[in-house]
């Protein structure tokens, strides 16, 4: 689930009801509070199917305009695109903080006093292809952590049977892979293992192949495609990197400034000060994970040189001048900020989260642009 309430959070007039629905897979607590002080009430239960949603829509209609919330969830976006189907008005919100006694009945009471007390905020709902397409991009991450962990383990059956690859070889090649077959085991039971370890291995070596091509080829369908060549320009950012951030990060448009983003994605530091003392710490987390790993990653290109390399030239034709000129500027100033944190004695690690957390600025202004210069 997402991520930072819209521009305009409320829309028509001011709601005479407020309701407050705990959802699960299977039923949905419903309670409501009306305008003014009066406390909450337990409405109903239903199940969790269209029609009893229906019925509760219309039911809800006779007590005048209503606003709907329900946390994020497992349960996705559904709820809230049928109940935007039915002309009502729902928002998804962060899990508030739990109680030490919790019930579905606590739990939509308490969303329905929150929103009548304009103590919630709404989260970014994406629409449905983008939804599909971060989907996809989640399930290329699943098949890299297969891919991943089974060389471990095949990398741990060749260690236990007394072979390693020589230190400094590059693995995973060609080279590597008829080695692994070609090695000799004391039992034939070990050479099934082997076997087994390395079918599996390729297998996921095959599996990641097709999700990177299915993630390239669905670029020319989705709305924020052709922001991925114009993320390219940036060192240290190429198609997967690209697509990855635009399919955690969707519409960047709906923040007013980088500094929301960079908070969004937990690369501000966190600090504890009081009185007169100041201190800060290491960055927050939270947020995206997934986003803020593809930014830390794309962070250590700027500890190279800053000059015009072929591969980065190659990597600037599909984009435009303007994505050039930004992608020139962050490659000296970010390298520029690498080399004096580590001169000033900084650990390599801090440097490279205060590199990702400056690079947000340059990826925001980037698809900004680009989203702007579509529309106009």
């Amino acid at each position: 689930m997402e991520e930072l309430q819209p521009k305009t959070p409320r829309s028509g007039a001011e709601p005479a009801i407020y309701f407050g629905l705990d959802v699960h897979k299977d039923s949905i607590s419903v309670a409501y509070a009306e305008a003014g002080r009066r406390p909450p009430e337990f409405f109903t239960r239903i199940d969790h199917t269209p029609a009893a949603v229906k019925r509760l829509v219309q039911q809800a209609s006779a007590r005048g305009a209503a606003l709907w919330c329900y946390e994020a969830g497992p349960c996705g976006y559904a709820l809230q695109r049928q109940m935007k189907a039915l002309g009502q008005e729902c928002w998804l919100v962060a899990p508030p903080r739990q109680a030490r006694v919790k019930t579905d009945r606590r739990d939509a009471l308490g969303l329905a006093q929150l929103l009548r007390g304009g103590m919630l905020t709404p989260l970014w709902t994406p629409e449905l292809e983008h939804e599909e397409m971060r989907d996809l991009w989640r399930n290329r991450c699943g098949r890299k952590d297969d891919q991943r962990r089974l060389r471990m383990q095949l990398n741990a059956c060749v260690l236990r049977a007394g072979h390693h690859w020589p230190t400094g070889r590059m693995r995973w090649t060609a080279a590597h892979y008829r080695w692994l077959e070609q090695l000799e085991f004391a039992g034939a039971a070990g050479r099934r293992n082997r076997d087994h370890y390395l079918s599996d291995a390729r297998y996921a070596d095959q599996r990641l192949k097709e999700r990177d091509q299915e993630l390239r080829d669905q670029l020319a369908d989705w709305s924020l495609g052709p922001q991925a060549p114009e993320l390219r320009a940036l060192p240290g950012i190429d198609w997967l990197t690209a697509i990855g951030l635009l399919a955690e990060l969707g519409d960047l448009r709906r923040f007013d400034n980088p500094q929301q983003l960079m908070a969004y994605v937990g690369l501000v530091p966190s600090e504890n000060s009081s009185g007169g003392r100041r201190r800060q710490g290491g960055i927050r987390g939270g947020g995206n994970p997934e986003a803020r790993r593809l930014l830390i990653e794309a962070a250590w290109a700027y500890r190279r040189s800053r000059r015009l390399t072929r591969h980065l030239a190659a990597k600037m034709e599909g984009a435009s001048r303007y994505a050039r000129d930004v992608a020139l500027k962050a490659q000296t100033r970010l390298h520029r900020k690498s080399c004096r944190m580590l001169r000033a004695g900084k650990h390599p690690n801090t440097v490279n989260a205060a590199v990702a957390r400056e690079l947000v600025g340059f990826v925001w202004d980037i698809a900004v642009h680009s989203e702007r210069a579509a529309a106009a």
